[in-house]
């Protein structure tokens, strides 16, 4: 992919990668693999890809999740110098296709790729698989896709600096409406430790229908 860019493209990094992340102002510094151990690393990762049949044969849900935990490994692995995320996007792009699901990267921000990269170098999975069911599910992309264009499309909003997820049947949510588009819905949810942009179904909205800029409190009933 960097063949023609840097002269060290494909060629596993000799020096060690950290994070820096901050938790009430203080750096608290992530590692991803150290250089000595990327090889032994990478070889376990893709032998039991191997074994797995390169995950073909899998249900939907199966397939996420899966692709998740995968997707966990090889980010902490962060085999490379320079480009890791968007190898990482390709290759799981591929893998997918060559496994009858689709992955739509495109409708994920920089802000959430964060979130979710520096939670799975802690250990947590959940907002990989949570994000990776999102991207295969065809209605959840639209709603997606939708919402980013709208906010690319208002020149002034910081759109990738933003954690935008569509909602979970069954939570509760609690902000103020943006705005609604057809068959969905925009609200920026108040939740510590700061503000994200969510997207539902209209369906989740009372049937005295709130206003751009009412705060509003609803259960999400489909997504």
């Amino acid at each position: 992919m960097f063949q023609d860019v840097y002269d060290w493209a494909g060629v596993p990094r000799t020096c060690d990668l950290r994070k820096a992340m901050y938790v009430d102002s203080k750096e608290t510094p992530r590692q991803f693999t150290p250089a000595s151990d990327i090889a032994t690393e990478a070889e376990q990762i893709f032998d039991e890809l191997d074994r797995r049949n390169q995950l073909r044969g899998l249900g939907a849900s199966e397939f996420t999740n899966a692709a998740a935990g995968l997707f966990v490994q090889i980010n902490n692995l962060h085999a490379f110098r320079e480009g890791n995320g968007r190898v990482q996007r390709l290759f799981l792009k591929e893998l997918a296709r060559n496994a009858g699901h689709e992955l739509a990267f495109e409708v994920v921000t920089r802000e959430r790729m964060i979130a979710v990269s520096v939670a799975g170098l802690d250990g947590d999975v959940q907002g990989a698989e949570r994000l990776f069911q999102e991207i295969s599910d065809p209605r959840r992309v639209g709603a997606l896709r939708k919402a980013l264009k709208f906010l690319k499309d208002a020149h002034s909003v910081p759109w990738n600096d933003l954690y935008v997820a569509t909602t979970t049947a069954g939570q509760r949510y609690a902000g103020v409406l943006v705005g609604t588009a057809n068959e969905d819905y925009m609200m920026r949810v108040s939740e510590d430790p700061q503000e994200w942009i969510a997207i539902g179904d209209v369906c989740d909205l009372p049937e005295d229908r709130p206003l751009s800029g009412d705060e509003i409190s609803i259960t999400a009933k489909r997504f």
